[in-house]
């Protein structure tokens, strides 16, 4: 037999092999896979699309009551709390007997909130509450009782709930009670006198443990966990006041006076102070609410009309945002990160997915106006 034969009988070979690989469809040339044992990774053929994964967005939880009335907005009936875990497209509702006025959860599971005269606890992301007013110190006497504003917890373990002794007329004593054992057992971290109009309002805590506090003619810091707190009366800005406080970061504190109004910021704990009201950009009528930071550079003032006002840099620029038009002014913003952000009134809410560029309305509580105290957001 010549060499030329035995070639082509070979190559006829070759090709023979070739085809006997395919999986059985005989025009793509890849083998069928085999069972591949648990726990080692397959190799997509070519052309496959790679699979992308769902975007994973905090879980968003909304307080409030409703439904309510614009012309008795005072009227707040048994309260409700909305929930998103899709970044705001869509919310489930859950109502309760108490309202909520402030919240803070520790993980997705388990979170305080403040009820007026009450502290709730939650340990199923809100499904359930049990009341843990037993567990607080009474500061009130005679037939003065005790109101609880803010709550916020630093970790799973360390928490303070703020309030003041309310006495029907006036409101004579401010307080902060502190727990260091995840709400089994709580102790009186600071009494005193604020305004006789007005008590703590606000808490916070910083990540590296720094606390914060406010109210009207009242401020309070705390650089160690919350186990102790020192008053800001005056500075070289003036008495300080605050109805909104913001923490960023390990250090920044950031004060909110709506009553001047007035923005003061901190970048070291509370040492100094900042005065930045000049910065802010003349508003509409109105007076702003709440202040909010994401981070150190990006945070809000919300309230007066339909504007969000927004800084980028920490609050040496700010810029005023238009959201949409509603029946009443804005109270309530929070950033999930920097692009998506949630603005509440208590008649309508909006979104933006472009760090607040733009914003459109969206349903939480379709068909009724419900008001809305705190919103929170839980990585």
């Amino acid at each position: 037999m010549s060499t030329r034969i035995v070639s082509l009988a070979l190559f006829a070979v070759w090709i023979a092999g070739l085809i006997g690989c395919g999986n059985g469809t005989g025009n793509d040339g890849f083998q069928e896979p085999s069972p591949t044992p648990e726990g080692v990774p397959t190799i997509a053929a070519p052309g496959t699309p790679t699979p992308v994964p769902s975007p994973t967005f905090p879980l968003v939880v909304v307080a409030g009551c409703g439904p309510t009335s614009i012309a008795d907005p005072s009227n707040c009936p048994p309260g409700l709390l909305v929930r998103s875990e899709d970044g705001g497209l869509t919310w489930s509702l859950r109502r309760f007997e108490h309202a909520f006025g402030d919240l803070s959860f520790v993980d997705r599971s388990k979170g305080w909130a403040t009820t007026g005269h009450d502290v709730v606890q939650t340990v199923d992301g809100g499904e359930t509450w049990e009341s843990r007013r037993s567990r607080l110190p009474t500061i009130a006497e005679g037939a003065c009782s005790d109101g609880y504003s803010g709550v916020a917890f630093l970790d799973g373990q360390i928490g303070v709930v703020i309030g003041a002794v309310d006495c029907g007329i006036s409101i004579a004593t401010s307080f902060v009670l502190r727990t260091s054992d995840g709400g089994g057992t709580w102790d009186v971290a600071f009494e005193g006198y604020g305004a006789w109009y007005a008590g703590l309002r606000d808490v916070c805590f910083t990540a590296s443990g720094i606390g914060f506090a406010a109210g009207a003619e009242i401020v309070l810091v705390s650089q160690d966990r919350g186990e102790t707190w020192a008053r800001i009366d005056e500075t070289e800005n003036g008495p300080f006041s605050g109805t909104s406080v913001a923490c960023a970061g390990d250090r920044d504190l950031w004060l909110l006076d709506d009553l001047h109004p007035a923005v003061q910021h901190s970048p070291d704990g509370g040492v100094s102070w900042i005065d930045l009201t000049r910065s802010l950009p003349p508003g509409p009528a109105g007076l702003p609410s709440t202040i909010g930071f994401f981070d150190a550079e990006l945070g809000w003032v919300v309230g007066g009309q339909d504007t969000l006002v927004l800084t980028r840099d920490g609050g040496a620029s700010w810029e005023v945002t238009a959201l949409v038009n509603g029946p009443v002014p804005f109270e309530r913003a929070a950033f999930l990160d920097e692009r998506r952000g949630l603005a509440f009134s208590w008649a309508t809410a909006a979104l933006t997915e472009d760090g607040g560029v733009s914003w459109r309305l969206i349903a939480v509580t379709p068909g009724e106006l419900t008001r809305f105290f705190d919103i929170e957001v839980i990585p």
